[in-house]
């Protein structure tokens, strides 16, 4: 472990972006010494390449890495939140059927006859035409607005 003194003229969390791309741990991982415990030495840490723009630029550059997390974050959230509601509603649908709220067949019966391979079938759950993408939980609120 190692702790760095980030001095004023740099920004220090754009020094932990920097430090943490792909060609500064690529150099660290071509320094590495020792099998047990790999490790770099310091002296080593002192000579690599860094991309260091101005002081401005550097906070600009974290302000849109972070925006562009933020999204991606975002959509993380929005995909455990599905997941947890399939979840919820698969173990809802099995209770149903074991309980015998659910009568499989006739529900099967309902159901259309769709080629799974059909390429058409993407677009029309895109389109949502035929309510394919309901609110599972049931609010009909628009998942984005959790």
């Amino acid at each position: 472990m190692v702790a760095f003194r980030i001095k004023d003229c740099y920004s220090s969390e754009y020094m932990m972006w920097q430090l943490n791309c792909r060609h500064v741990i690529d150099q660290a991982s071509a320094d590495m010494v020792g099998s047990a415990s790999p490790r770099v030495n310091v002296e080593q840490i002192k000579n690599y390449q860094l991309a260091l723009p101005p002081l401005r630029e550097q906070y600009e550059i974290v302000e849109r890495i972070n925006a562009e997390r933020a999204k991606i974050d975002a959509a993380i959230q929005r995909a455990e939140r599905e997941i947890s509601l399939l979840r919820e509603y698969q173990t809802r649908l099995t209770a149903d059927v074991v309980t015998g709220k659910l009568d499989v067949r006739a529900a099967a019966a309902a159901l259309p006859d769709v080629d799974p391979h059909d390429p058409g079938l993407t677009a029309a759950y895109d389109a949502d035409e035929d309510g394919l993408n309901a609110d599972l939980d049931g609010d009909d609120l628009p998942e984005e607005s959790m």
